[in-house]
């Protein structure tokens, strides 16, 4: 087996074992709109997957592990960040604030930001502001290329 089909096999259960991600998003009022976020910070990642290149292997086993830890454990957060890094893995180069700005899309953002007492205009505006700071390279390397 191939590091592209281990790869694509370690999103899709990262992808299962996350799916309490959409109940979160559904029934929270504060991450409502973190669906969208989730959608707009994976667009780089599902973008250069749809091509043949191979995946990081060292993000693939730390998204693995990740992703293993919160199974056994049944800390849904070590999944959500599985999915991260396995997402992270198709970037063409390692971005560590592309990995961070996945902050903005899990649920333990909006627990953070109410713990803090943040209002929710605020943390929206935080989490649009990392949304454009991990796209902004993404863009600019893709008009590079061209």
């Amino acid at each position: 087996m191939n590091l592209r089909t281990v790869g694509l096999a370690l999103f899709f259960l990262s992808l299962w074992q996350s799916r309490e991600l959409l109940v979160a998003w559904q029934s929270a009022p504060l991450e409502r709109v973190s669906g969208l976020l989730f959608t707009l910070w994976a667009l780089p990642s599902l973008w250069e997957l749809r091509t043949t290149r191979l995946p990081q292997p060292s993000l693939v086993t730390a998204g693995l592990a990740l992703t293993a830890l919160g199974t056994l454990t049944d800390i849904h957060a070590l999944c959500f960040g599985g999915l991260a890094l396995s997402l992270a893995a198709w970037r063409r180069s390692f971005s560590l604030i592309y990995v961070l700005a996945a902050l903005l899309w899990m649920p333990l953002t909006s627990m953070i930001g109410m713990r803090l007492h943040l209002p929710a205009l605020l943390l929206l505006g935080l989490r649009s502001v990392l949304l454009v700071l991990c796209l902004l390279p993404w863009n600019r390397t893709r008009h590079e290329k061209q």
